[in-house]
């Protein structure tokens, strides 16, 4: 299998997918392609050098963690080149109950703050892709663009082959994160109902 898509996210969060972290994106909209690459972004870095701005992005356990993602990432675009190092594949698409907890409740299941993701989704229906992380046997080195990257979405013009991407959870670790995610968001739209 090859791939030529890519969603942009921030490094921190595709760390954490790259890392067992967390198996899930939140997103307003429906995920257009079933397996991507992610490109990561810092600009929450950037723009977020306060620490309290971080705290009011991340949870106070991931601060440092998506500080020092930020602070790598930034690094290498600086030489004017970006690393995939992951893809994913889309397992699941659900759509977040909209009770006013719910991310507060959902939140051991990723290193965003609840408020964070609760401005971010506003008044918009929320969806919760729950995906399956695979890194790749060695990176793929991109140019940066003058503007940083795609927008969303970015088809390259060049397909990369998957040969020995390595799972990031084994097959039960996964299975167990998904039924967690799963039944939480059963749970919480049973209670709203």
């Amino acid at each position: 299998m090859g791939l030529s898509t890519s969603i942009r996210e921030w490094s921190a969060v595709i760390d954490a997918l790259g890392n067992g972290t967390q198996c899930v994106m939140v997103r307003t909209f429906v995920p257009k392609y079933q397996n991507f690459l992610l490109y990561p972004t810092y600009s929450f870095f950037q723009s977020q050098r306060r620490p309290e701005a971080f705290n009011q992005l991340f949870q106070p356990q991931h601060v440092d963690f998506a500080r020092a993602s930020g602070q790598e990432t930034q690094q290498l675009a600086q030489t004017g080149h970006i690393h995939l190092k992951y893809f994913v594949t889309v397992k699941q698409c659900l759509q977040t109950p909209t009770k006013s907890d719910t991310w507060k409740i959902l939140k051991d299941c990723f290193i965003w703050s609840p408020e964070h993701i609760q401005s971010h989704v506003k008044n918009k229906t929320g969806y919760i892709w729950l995906l399956r992380a695979y890194k790749l046997s060695e990176p793929i080195i991109l140019e940066r663009t003058p503007t940083g990257g795609p927008l969303t979405w970015y088809q390259h013009d060049q397909s990369w082959t998957l040969t020995g991407a390595k799972p990031v959870l084994n097959d039960n670790d996964f299975k167990c994160r998904e039924t967690h995610i799963t039944d939480t968001i059963k749970s919480i739209t049973t209670k709203s109902a």
